[in-house]
């Protein structure tokens, strides 16, 4: 077919937008962010809300891969072009990024809506994006791994005095032995490592007790991985290679160390009569939940005017007055307005901030290099766990291989401390 003037024309502006003008250049605002599973439909409601009340710059929900994501921050700032105009990182990559040099801190938007202040958020999300004693985040939200049960379960198996002071211990769990049938288990295993960095702070512990001193050697790592590998010897740990969804949601364990995210997941699941607790703990002493958190964030434009500032502080400030339905994925609105309202009060994870003692137990990993820290969790956990290597020796291969990653980073000059 031959083209007229008119279809180059249209093919031109077509591939004018695929190639992309920059993001200060369009009437949209571009938002960047890593909820790309089940989370995402409900951020992308809450962005559709947003949109109805027509505001002058309408947001564009741009979900991506958390590493794709993170390695586009870099390639946009050093090329200047089609720079979002805020996105959401992990509080745990604000260290790193600020460090680097390419995110500003939230002046602009606080100026623009001063409601943006910490007094009208959960302290501790509101602290997990502040660097060297400036703000670079303003959170919506905190989210982590705690702990599912199965009602049923604990009650024919005579475990409901475990959650009398709402702490389950490892120890407790123990108790067990024996006492259940082959196919089923105590707890059910996919978030080991979380149950280890919960158990290490329990005891007063941490993996980075100053930035740059990793200890993944100490008395604390060494005493939950001895706990756990007797756990697993005495069959109190679903197999390896089993599913643990499918393993909880077939009534097949007691317990389910679990993200907050998975929520909405078990609530469909016909017949499952489940409860929600604090996180496995060593001690019910000093008992913590380590959480993360998802914060709002801007990179360094120099392209983007006030008045694309304002509209994003209008954006975050939506966001702060309606984020109730961001807690049907699971997860904890920081907004003070929402977590403290009836409304929210329904949800079964509004007791992680239902009283001022049980939101002095929530911590958040911001370490500088706590995401070597939790990858080497990931990759040596079950190896010890399940025997294949003694714990002293794993513990010491996780050491050696977060401080070679720390030294290349730092090589690359990349250090964010």
């Amino acid at each position: 077919m031959r083209r007229t003037p008119k279809v180059f024309a249209a093919a031109a502006m077509v591939a004018a937008l695929l190639t992309g003008c920059s993001s200060s250049e369009s009437n949209t605002l571009t938002f960047w962010n890593p909820l790309t599973g089940d989370d995402g439909a409900y951020m992308r409601q809450i962005v559709q809300d947003y949109n109805a009340t027509k505001p002058q710059y309408p947001v564009t929900f741009q979900p991506m891969a958390e590493a794709d994501l993170y390695t586009k921050v870099y390639s946009v700032v050093n090329a200047e072009d089609d720079i979002p105009d805020v996105m959401i990182m992990h509080a745990a990559r604000i260290p790193e990024f600020a460090g680097a040099g390419v995110l500003t801190t939230d002046e602009t938007l606080t100026a623009a809506q001063p409601q943006l202040k910490r007094d009208n958020y959960q302290e501790t999300a509101w602290d997990a994006g502040t660097v060297g004693g400036k703000s670079y985040g303003i959170p919506l939200d905190l989210h982590g791994v705690i702990m599912y049960y199965n009602k049923d379960l604990v009650a024919k198996y005579g475990a409901e005095g475990f959650l009398d002071d709402k702490v389950v211990t490892l120890d407790e769990l123990a108790t067990l032995k024996g006492k259940l049938p082959p196919d089923t288990y105590a707890f059910a295993g996919l978030f080991i490592p979380g149950v280890v960095d919960a158990g290490v702070r329990n005891l007063g512990g941490s993996a980075e007790p100053q930035p740059g001193k990793v200890e993944m050697t100490s008395p604390q790592f060494t005493t939950v991985y001895s706990k756990l590998v007797q756990l697993q010897k005495d069959g109190l740990i679903a197999p390896e290679d089993s599913d643990s969804m499918q393993v909880f949601n077939s009534g097949k364990a007691l317990f389910l160390p679990d993200g907050t995210w998975g929520l909405s997941g078990h609530r469909a699941i016909k017949g499952l009569n489940f409860g929600l607790t604090n996180a496995l703990q060593m001690s019910p002493d000093k008992p913590v939940n380590v959480l993360g958190s998802h914060q709002f964030v801007q990179l360094k434009d120099g392209s983007r005017g006030k008045e694309r500032d304002k509209a994003v502080a209008a954006f975050v400030e939506f966001v702060r007055k309606n984020s109730l339905k961001w807690a049907d994925s699971g997860q904890i609105p920081a907004s003070r307005q929402v977590f403290e309202s009836p409304e929210y009060a329904k949800y079964p994870q509004s007791f992680l901030t239902a009283t001022s003692e049980q939101q002095s137990m929530l911590k958040i990993d911001a370490t500088p290099h706590a995401g070597f820290i939790s990858g080497a969790l990931w990759n040596h956990s079950k190896d010890i766990v399940w025997g294949r290597v003694p714990v002293a020796q794993g513990l010491e291969t996780m050491q050696k291989e977060i401080e070679a990653k720390i030294a290349e980073a730092d090589a690359a000059g990349t250090k964010r401390d």
